[in-house]
């Protein structure tokens, strides 16, 4: 596949994605209208003559190294494209857009932007789609100290596009970079960020996140099966029913492993895992006992709220009991 307008530099290639018979493509340094690295995206339809171009994608609003098409996600006939470069409301703060096909075409149906954006943050350097739900990481987010970073999950309602929450990670730090990879299972209820960049030697890690009934909770952690210094674990992830897959690329002396892990409930566990260690156990029921009662105010985590409803109860402890490893 090849753009019909390609140019050197456009860096075409850069993000791919497909949904049945299509497939989106990135192109983040992309000029047009004379401006620099404003950055496009193009789908590709397959047809009975082969891959024919469907269209071209651009910021309706673009500007100079907006780098749109940094990340990319289909889903059906929606599309989610990553601009880390927008600079609006700050230099680099980032933004992603929602194209959907309707009718004949392709139309831009929203832009989402972190409603606490500041400049540098670099949201939508990462995105994923499913059904109704979109996540966008914002890898240098800075809340929990320089480059810790976040992510943000947004829903498709009748009123079109809303936040539903910002995840961060239980043990977040400087340095992490949480949210430089995300992934979101089809079904829309499971979703994994990456956070390559975690831990004392920078071996990376993974989170796993939830939704119960609307209410996003971390519940596991996933690390490196080799623990390798510097490995970065979490630079690329992938999400699926049952199953995560998660990318380090300098895993194992450098050549770079993937980790797929099982998240099944009776394969390993991850509801009712606080601490990660890949079991339900006395250890975490110790942690859930510690948390008890109501949950810190959101965005702060409450990973033994595993039913999502605001207070660590005895319906989260039946839950974490019903997995018990045996």
């Amino acid at each position: 596949l090849a753009p019909s307008d390609g140019d050197m530099g456009d860096r075409f290639g850069w993000a791919v994605s497909t949904d049945g018979e299509r497939v989106l493509v990135g192109a983040r340094s992309d000029e047009n209208d004379g401006l620099i690295g404003s950055g496009s995206a193009y789908v590709f339809r397959h047809t009975d003559d082969g891959w024919l171009e469907e269209a071209k994608l651009t910021d309706p609003n673009r500007a100079a190294n907006d780098a749109f098409g940094f990340s990319v996600s289909l889903a059906g006939t929606t599309a989610l494209v990553g601009a880390s470069g927008d600079d609006d409301p700050g230099l680099d703060s980032g933004a992603a857009h929602v194209f959907r096909h309707v009718g004949i075409g392709w139309v831009h149906e929203a832009e989402l932007e972190a409603p606490d954006a500041e400049g540098q943050e670099r949201f939508g350097r990462a995105v994923a789609l499913a059904a109704n739900i979109a996540v966008v990481g914002a890898s240098h987010d800075g809340d929990d100290g320089t480059h810790s970073g976040s992510a943000y999950v947004y829903r498709r309602g009748p009123e079109g596009w809303t936040e539903d929450r910002k995840l961060t990670a239980s043990d977040a730090a400087a340095g992490a970079r949480f949210g430089r990879a995300v992934s979101i299972a089809p079904v829309g209820d499971l979703v994994v960020i990456g956070a390559p960049s975690a831990g004392a030697v920078g071996s990376g890690a993974a989170y796993l996140f939830a939704d119960h009934g609307g209410k996003w909770s971390e519940v596991a952690k996933f690390a490196p099966y080799a623990d390798v210094s510097g490995a970065q674990f979490g630079t690329s992830t992938a999400a699926a029913s049952g199953r995560a897959v998660v990318g380090a690329p300098r895993g194992s002396e450098d050549p770079g492993t993937v980790d797929v892990i099982l998240t099944e409930p009776g394969a390993c566990p991850s509801i009712g895992d606080l601490n990660g260690d890949g079991r339900v156990s006395f250890a975490d029921l110790l942690m859930l006992a510690g948390a008890w009662g109501a949950c810190p105010p959101i965005p702060a985590p409450c990973a033994a709220d595993l039913n999502g409803d605001g207070i660590v109860s005895g319906t989260d402890l039946l839950m974490l009991l019903s997995r018990w490893t045996r």
